[in-house]
């Protein structure tokens, strides 16, 4: 009479967050991983041509030697300080499948472009998620969200009233 092992089940998958977008990965090569970048582009240049910019992105992994599997538009933002004399960028978010030697020509191919302000390339652990980044009320192009308000002294906020000045 054969033993049955008990075995612990395996853990069950995270559920998405509401409203994302969420794809079946099928099983990669050995060798091969799923890899996330974060782009910031020209907003007056993805205004004017997002498939022309999507197309300039997907040539960049592709030219490098990655696979493209998909990519997003997210939003539009003001940037912290100028990036090439461009005050505002737009944010995109794709994915890709390469081997590891694949990232150090892509990003050298991402500093010469004039595509691409900035760019941050992250193993992708989690899956194929592109669910819009969440903002909050405060979180707005005018200081709120990690810079604390917009506007408000904040130097001045817990030492009492000014002294008068007769």
């Amino acid at each position: 009479m054969a033993e049955v092992e008990n075995k612990p089940a395996a853990p069950a998958a995270p559920a998405p967050a509401e409203g994302a977008a969420v794809a079946q990965m099928p099983e990669l090569p050995y060798g091969t991983r799923l890899y996330e970048v974060m782009w910031v582009v020209d907003a007056n240049l993805a205004r004017e041509s997002m498939t022309k910019v999507m197309a300039g992105i997907k040539e960049l992994v592709e030219k490098s030697g990655g696979a493209w599997v998909n990519g997003d538009k997210w939003e539009e933002r003001r940037l912290a300080y100028p990036i090439k004399k461009k005050k505002r960028g737009m944010y995109i978010l794709t994915h890709f499948t390469s081997a590891n030697d694949v990232l150090g020509r892509l990003e050298r191919n991402i500093q010469i472009s004039d595509l691409v302000l900035r760019a941050m390339i992250t193993r992708d652990e989690d899956g194929l998620t592109t669910t819009p980044p969440v903002r909050t009320i405060e979180d707005d192009d005018f200081g709120g969200g990690f810079g604390g308000g917009g506007g408000e002294r904040r130097f001045n906020r817990d030492r009492g009233p000014r002294p008068s000045r007769d």
